[in-house]
């Protein structure tokens, strides 16, 4: 039985007699079974292949990424995602389960993907049970924007403007008569708090830490390493990746300079998690120390 607050009311109970609602272990089950079938029963692509199969090396193929009811389906054909999307749509419908055509979008990965209009090659003809999917160049999940053409510009750019708005909020404040020119350190020694730079380096060397933990078999592990064993590298110099960062702050954390990938994994591998914990916290207090950037 179930009932409804509207505006402090409570309605009078009814009863559900199709569906499951989200917060109960029978929806996860649901989903994820009726994914797994999905995959099993598959025939024109497995998903996105990530790694092909190779003289001592297994193929790597990721079907989809999943956070309670947000779901990413990932393919590299228009025809593979459609498959997909119709198995999933007709498995999870046995447990009463429908997907939203409205609250769904499809969206293609590559570099000139993320502005209109689209090339025939970046362009997407997605439906669910019949309904037309919209194509997007950006998409938000798990609070993250995500844009086609596989940078973070565009999820920066939301990140600022929300701390702008709430900088404006204070600007009574920051434009009363009492002013007092103060440098970024004290600044921060004051409001007790460390400089973003060296937070942003503690958070992702945790991070990596905990996935150098992880058996090799899972994805977050195999992705640290990845190069794709397929495929043609576009010219010029390759963007900045996510490792190169964690190398540079392993250099400012440990105060090693260019430290190899190598050197830095075994150390995380080495210390157990609460201690390579301990020493994030402990040298980021060093670090920030002796930050001098206004």
């Amino acid at each position: 039985m179930s009932a409804v607050r509207v505006n402090g009311k409570m309605s009078d109970w009814f009863s559900v007699n199709s569906g499951t609602g989200q917060g109960p272990p029978v929806f996860n089950f649901c989903l994820n079974f009726g994914i797994f079938l999905a995959e099993v029963h598959k025939a024109i692509s497995h998903g996105a292949v990530l790694q092909k199969e190779l003289k001592g090396a297994d193929e790597k193929v990721i079907m989809d990424s999943d956070y309670a009811d947000d779901l990413a389906v990932m393919d590299n054909t228009e025809e593979g995602l459609q498959e997909s999307t119709d198995l999933i749509a007709y498995y999870t419908s046995y447990a009463g389960l429908k997907i939203n055509a409205k609250k769904t979008q499809c969206m293609a990965i590559s570099k000139c993907a993320s502005q209109r209009p689209y090339t025939e090659r970046d362009s997407i003809k997605l439906t669910v049970e019949g309904e037309p999917v919209e194509q997007v160049t950006n998409f938000v999940y798990l609070d993250a924007n995500v844009s086609g053409d596989g940078t973070i510009d565009r999820d920066l750019d939301i990140r600022i403007q929300r701390a702008n708005g709430a900088f404006h909020q204070l600007w009574k404040i920051w434009n009363s008569r009492t002013r007092e020119v103060l440098r970024t350190e004290e600044v921060l020694r004051r409001a007790g708090i460390k400089s973003i730079e060296a937070f942003i380096g503690s958070v992702r060397l945790r991070w990596y830490g905990h996935v150098v933990r992880m058996p090799e078999t899972r994805f977050p592990n195999f992705l640290l390493d990845w190069k794709p064993n397929y495929g043609k590298r576009l010219r010029g110099r390759p963007r900045k990746g996510w490792m190169a960062c964690v190398l540079e702050d392993a250099a400012d954390f440990t105060g090693v300079d260019n430290i190899s990938r190598d050197a830095v994994k075994q150390l995380a591998l080495a210390l157990k998690r609460v201690e390579w914990r301990h020493m994030i916290h402990r040298r980021r207090d060093v670090c920030d120390a002796g930050h001098s950037n206004d």
